[in-house]
């Protein structure tokens, strides 16, 4: 069995370079709301009989540009939620929300709705529920998310025994494979 974590095409929205904390939240709502921008990719090696996208807009979008008829969306893949780590009328660099609210998140603050362990166990409830049950099969089982959170599956999947080529950074759709053993 192979999993192949793909994440959605690029999202056609632009963030301010500065913003209040209720301006990002706002932004980020938006974010969630926006089209993508379709991108080449051959996805004709796989056999995918299942897949799967998350319930927001960019990962549906994607499923249908890339031809996929047959993709369930399940709230389980979702993106982590992510706020203004705090209040503050203040202009701040975006890239300072993005960061210190992924930070607030790994040290479970609740200025972010999901704490990383709901997160950890949101994923690996969703491995163990709809692709566990597959392994040993020759199939092919893809996964059609976004970016942070494919790092936690990643993980798991690791932990799991499965292997993949390292990536740094999660590219907008690239088929990452996970291979079982």
């Amino acid at each position: 069995m192979r999993i192949v974590l793909l994440r959605h095409f690029p999202v056609e929205s632009a963030f301010p370079f500065l913003s209040s904390s209720r301006l990002f939240d706002i932004r980020m709502q938006a974010y969630d709301r926006a089209g993508v921008k379709p991108l080449k990719v051959d996805l004709s090696r796989f056999q995918t009989p299942l897949a799967f996208c998350s319930t927001l807009r960019r990962t549906r979008l994607t499923a249908r540009l890339l031809g996929i008829t047959d993709c369930r969306s399940l709230p389980a893949l979702n993106e982590v939620p992510l706020h203004a780590a705090f209040d503050t009328r203040l202009r701040i660099p975006t890239l300072f929300w993005l960061i210190f609210g992924r930070f607030f998140w790994l040290t479970n603050s609740p200025r972010q709705r999901e704490k990383r362990r709901q997160t950890c166990e949101r994923a690996r409830r969703f491995l163990i529920r709809r692709c566990f049950p597959h392994r040993g099969k020759e199939m092919d089982i893809l996964l059609i998310s976004h970016g942070f959170f494919i790092r936690v599956l990643a993980r798991i999947l690791k932990a799991e025994g499965f292997s993949a080529r390292p990536f740094l950074r999660v590219r907008h759709g690239y088929p990452y494979v996970f291979t079982e053993g």
